[in-house]
């Protein structure tokens, strides 16, 4: 067990303290304020300005918190008597760079305390950029060009960031400024480089903080996620690598290794019922053939013997789905087929949203932006962090053909055209039964002729009156939407990425609008790629995690729902297993996630 009590907690920003959305959550806050209350010493380790860390934490509520800002070179203990470390590149260092720099003509932002020169390239970043690089909360001095860094020299530039999304040129830069004397280059992102002096970094800086207080490393707690994180994970006795944490910086924080086997422990319904074990007992229909009815308990067992320990069987949503939603496409050779194996609900979904003039189309990477805000969408209706669009752009770039990213598009003026001929033709109905009514009632009057009843006609007209209601209503809904969109005649209604593999399509990641719910966009985006799967011979369709909670009154009962409408079955995965490797600093990290609340 770690014996030494953690006096200094050391915590990176992005990726590690704050969420998607650059937001410190009321539980780390919390947190944070109980650590405090405890007598233990907090710091800021950041790659940011110290302006913008600073409102960050005044903000918060967290005055006393030490700011160790772009990445150690410039620091403050404001409890005490401020600044006590400021460390600026060289000037010869600095020129070099920069040469190197323009030459690549990436963008890259010069930063000398909260000064910022910034100089534009190839990939053109325009200022709203490092506006997002303070969180929009504090206004660093913005400076041009050379002119720009020749007022910053006197001052002294602490650190330099450049940023290109072509990664085998930004390795070639990487080597060049990596043979400079006098310099170090990190990332804080796959597509950034951080430039600093040499021997600078967090981890001196953690290191310098704890000196001065007068706590060792074996007391101090560092928490990070990314390579520029590594040096003061590598300092501090208790160091903790996030979940997100890029391979460097798990490296350094590594306690334990966890394991995650695609293994079904057991196969369920698509009720989430178990399988009768009985052999002779007949399987469900929409199970395949052969399927494991009982659990794999020898699966779990020989692990076990090979030293990981299980965490258990769970419910809910994880980082790696333990409970998955998947449907046998074996024996289903067309689209009319593919149908007839729909549950009711998605049969008239899919005739809803071709009715509805909604098309499925594969997107490119100059698109990818209506897919994540499609996403967002869906984020903030159910509460979930989206990944940020540099993380799919990355994946468009990484996976090429094997990742496919579609939008559903709504056809709104097409969709109203055909219900405004809709409510035409009913109109002309209504008015044809109301006249075939009066001539009836007329000649019953008259006595002339055989008395005929007026019941089928009124039958006739009242049915066509109810569906002339109900195209009305959707002549407004689609109006409605024009307007909501600001009279756009295509509407992204849903998004979705797929991944191929040889076997199997796993359905990743989506989102929709659901203020367009009633066009049942979601439905045909997962129907256009089943079809997909079919004409390739892929008789796999993962539709991926589902919570394993079948509660009808349980939040995700409704994404549940919706896979369940298209008739497959679950498999529950075996879990979680760790396997220590420093069993002592495992506890204390498992300590730092009970303290944050993570």
């Amino acid at each position: 067990m770690h014996d030494k009590p953690v006096s200094l907690i050391a915590m990176d920003m992005d990726g590690t303290l704050l969420d998607s959305r650059q937001r410190l959550t009321p539980g780390n806050l919390a947190a944070l304020r109980k650590a405090q209350a405890a007598g233990i010493h907090l710091a800021i380790c950041s790659g940011r300005l110290p302006g913008d860390v600073a409102m960050f934490l005044d903000e918060a509520g967290l005055p006393d918190c030490a700011i160790l800002s772009l990445n150690g070179a410039y620091c403050l203990k404001r409890c005490m008597e401020g600044e006590f470390f400021n460390h600026p590149l060289e000037n010869a260092t600095l020129e070099a760079a920069v040469a190197i720099l323009r030459r690549a003509r990436f963008p890259f932002g010069c930063f000398a305390q909260n000064r910022l020169a910034i100089f534009k390239g190839d990939f053109q970043v325009d200022d709203d950029f490092w506006g997002t690089y303070t969180c929009g909360r504090f206004a660093p001095q913005y400076l041009y060009g050379m002119a720009g860094l020749d007022a910053l020299r006197a001052q002294g530039v602490n650190k330099l960031l450049c940023m290109a999304r072509d990664e085998e040129k930004l390795e070639r830069v990487r080597q060049a400024l990596s043979a400079l004397p006098g310099l170090d280059v990190t990332s804080s992102w796959s597509m950034n480089l951080e430039l600093m002096p040499a021997g600078v970094n967090k981890g001196m800086a953690v290191a310098a903080l704890a000196q001065k207080l007068g706590i060792g490393p074996e007391s101090v707690m560092a928490l990070g996620d990314y390579d520029n994180d590594v040096s003061m994970l590598s300092y501090a006795g208790v160091s903790v690598a996030m979940a997100n944490a890029s391979e460097r910086a798990r490296a350094a924080g590594a306690a334990q290794v966890e394991v995650t086997p695609e293994v079904p422990y057991r196969i369920r319904t698509s009720a989430g019922d178990v399988l009768p074990e009985d052999p002779d007992a007949p399987l469900p229909a929409e199970v395949p053939a052969g399927s494991r009815r009982g659990p794999d308990d020898e699966s779990l067992e020989n692990l076990k013997a090979a030293g990981l320990v299980h965490e258990g069987f769970d419910r809910g949503y994880s980082a790696v789905p333990r409970w998955r939603y998947v449907k046998d496409l074996t024996g289903i050779e067309d689209e009319d087929a593919l149908i007839a194996s729909y549950n009711k609900k998605a049969k008239r979904d899919v005739r809803t949203a071709r009715a509805s003039f909604v098309s499925v189309e594969r997107i490119g990477r100059d698109e990818l932006p209506t897919y994540h805000h499609i996403c967002e969408l869906s984020c903030e209706k159910q509460g979930f962090e989206n990944r940020p669009l540099a993380y799919f752009e990355q994946l468009f770039d990484t996976l090429g053909d094997a990742a496919e990213f579609f939008v559903a598009y709504l056809d709104v003026p097409a969709y109203l055209s055909s219900w405004e001929q809709k409510r035409d033709a009913l109109l002309a109905d209504i008015e044809r039964y109301e006249a075939a009514i009066a001539e009836i009632e007329s000649d019953n009057q008259s006595g002339q002729g055989q008395y005929r009843s007026t019941k089928k006609v009124s039958r006739q007209m009242a049915d066509a009156r109810e569906k002339y209601e109900s195209s009305l209503r959707r002549i407004d809904d689609a109006r409605a939407a024009l307007d909501a969109h600001g009279g756009t005649g295509r509407i992204p209604a849903a998004a979705a990425l797929f991944v191929w593999h040889e076997r199997e399509c796993v359905y990743l990641f989506s989102g929709s609008d659901q203020s367009l719910a009633a066009f049942c966009a979601p439905t045909l985006v997962q129907h256009k790629i089943m079809c997909e799967c079919v004409e390739r011979g892929c008789s796999r369709y993962n539709f991926y995690g589902i919570d394993g909670i079948f509660d009808p009154t349980s939040p995700g009962y409704g994404l549940i729902e919706f896979k369940q409408s298209f008739n497959g079955y679950i498999e529950e995965l075996l879990g979680s297993f760790t396997m220590p490797v420093r069993p002592a600093v495992l506890a204390a990290k498992r300590l730092a996630h009970k303290i944050l609340g993570r």
